[in-house]
């Protein structure tokens, strides 16, 4: 087991981003960093991750951490932090995360986390990430399961919707959206990529166009945000890039079919969309969590931004949403104060 902080860490991880392999291993050597520490890293971004969901979700009053070198010292088996919802609700999180589609814990750790967090006057609850997607199980949930949890049998049974807020969002196949870049002119939005700014961006239903950003018409600047999540899932299932000319680019994207996405995918999406720039090769979700406590809770997205943004498709492209991931009800219907 390895005794190396984590501030050491974080420190470790946040140079070692903008080096290439050579030098990552030439500083790994260098700070003594050990298969452990690496594995304890995507532990850490696994929690910084979850941690920036619910900032975007707005359903959390407050986050406390837990000191790491008291446990050392104490040897007790922490949680991994404190939260205070809206609601009220104190809870203690431990965070857990796998690739595959299936978790399994020890009775004994769960026992022993649960304990924690009874000494704490907290609900112990576990966020758990499998194969990309969030989770949310109280202690009791989990041993009742036997202490395994998999997307297949759990998924539906999260308590991410009731505690913080998580929704879910049907698209419908048939939306298009028709971008056109350029590698000499100003762009909108801040879009940019291989093909240059993005300068002109079209968003059509069933082959109609229905929304159009561009230098002259920016009234919608907002939606092109608010849809870049769709747009990257609609990328995955047709594109077609065509060169117009030396300078501009036309790129079309389509769902060819149904899309589900949730909220919070939604409103972390501008700051993933910084932290995979060129430009931005230090931003981190630690960075972002240190700019957020020096400039208060202040997202770009915010949840009645999207949900006024989603509501601007009427009836000729329905968007539903699901507030338990069973029922879904048109948007477009509801008066939703969230």
């Amino acid at each position: 087991m390895s005794n190396t902080s984590i501030q050491a860490l974080h420190n470790y991880h946040q140079t070692a981003k903008s080096l290439n392999l050579a030098k990552r291993i030439e500083l790994k050597e260098l700070l003594g960093i050990t298969e452990d520490d690496e594995k304890r890293l995507v532990g850490l971004d696994n929690e910084d991750e979850f941690i920036v969901i619910l900032y975007a979700l707005e359903w959390v009053k407050s986050f406390s951490g837990i000191e790491e070198g008291i446990a050392q010292v104490t040897k007790t088996k922490t949680t991994d932090f404190f939260v205070e919802t809206v609601q009220g609700r104190k809870l203690s999180i431990e965070v857990k995360s796998s690739k595959d589609h299936e978790i399994s814990f020890t009775r004994n750790l769960v026992e022993e986390k649960e304990e924690f967090s009874r000494q704490h006057s907290h609900e112990c609850f576990f966020a758990i990430k499998l194969a990309g997607l969030w989770m949310l199980f109280s202690s009791e949930y989990i041993l009742k399961r036997g202490c395994k949890i998999s997307l297949e049998k759990d998924y539906f049974k999260s308590e991410m919707n009731e505690i913080f807020g998580e929704r879910l969002f049907l698209f419908q196949k048939g939306l298009e959206i028709v971008t056109t870049y350029s590698k000499s002119k100003e762009g909108i939005c801040g879009i940019k990529n291989e093909y240059g700014n993005a300068v002109r961006i079209a968003v059509k239903v069933n082959g109609k166009r229905k929304f159009l950003i561009s230098s002259n018409n920016s009234s919608y600047v907002f939606l092109s945000i608010v849809l870049e999540t769709i747009e990257n899932a609609m990328s995955n299932q047709e594109q077609i890039v065509t060169r117009k000319d030396n300078d501009e680019t036309i790129v079309i994207e389509r769902l060819k079919e149904n899309l589900f996405v949730q909220f919070s995918n939604i409103l972390t999406a501008p700051i993933l969309h910084t932290m995979n720039t060129e430009l931005e090769e230090n931003y981190s979700f630690p960075t972002y969590i240190e700019e957020m406590k020096k400039k208060g809770h202040q997202n770009l997205l915010s949840r009645k931004l999207v949900l006024g943004a989603l509501s601007l498709f009427d009836d000729e492209y329905p968007i539903a949403i699901s507030f338990n991931n069973k029922e879904f009800y048109w948007l477009k219907d509801m008066q939703i104060d969230e």
